[in-house]
């Protein structure tokens, strides 16, 4: 599993540099030889929080790609201004807890991933943290 975020509790900007976001390339720190990203084409984004109350989250997931020396919202949507957002734009929700899995594709063209938080997300003391799992993470 790769940390895309950590008990974050506000807005978090989309990455502007080529080492923001993590790789999807190298070992993970702290990690050691446990995972390693390289070379795998699909795998799951999951995002999971806890607050009080109606809970409500939306990010954007952007791809650094090394040819154009770019990031670039993730994936194809429907609607355009939806393209890279979790839930295809459709904001996800709890009561108290948020827990929320999506397949994401075409990874293997990229060397790093990154999770944008572009607006606050709702609810009290909310925090959520957002990881890339592989296969073997199940």
């Amino acid at each position: 599993m790769l940390i895309l975020a950590d008990a974050i509790t506000g807005t978090v900007a989309a990455p502007t540099l080529i080492t923001d976001g993590a790789s999807l390339h190298y070992r993970q720190p702290g990690r050691g030889l446990k995972f390693v990203w390289y070379g795998q084409d699909k795998g799951f984004i999951r995002v999971k929080g806890a607050g009080t109350g109606a809970l409500t989250f939306q990010g954007i997931v952007y791809l650094y790609d090394p040819e154009s020396a770019a990031w670039t919202q993730a994936g194809i949507s429907s609607t355009i201004a939806n393209r890279g957002m979790l839930n295809d734009g459709t904001t996800i929700t709890g009561t108290t807890t948020l827990n929320h899995y999506q397949p994401i594709y075409g990874l293997s063209g990229f060397t790093r991933i990154a999770l944008a938080v572009p607006t606050t997300f709702t609810g009290t003391g909310l925090t959520v943290s957002a990881w890339l799992l592989s296969r073997s993470d199940f």
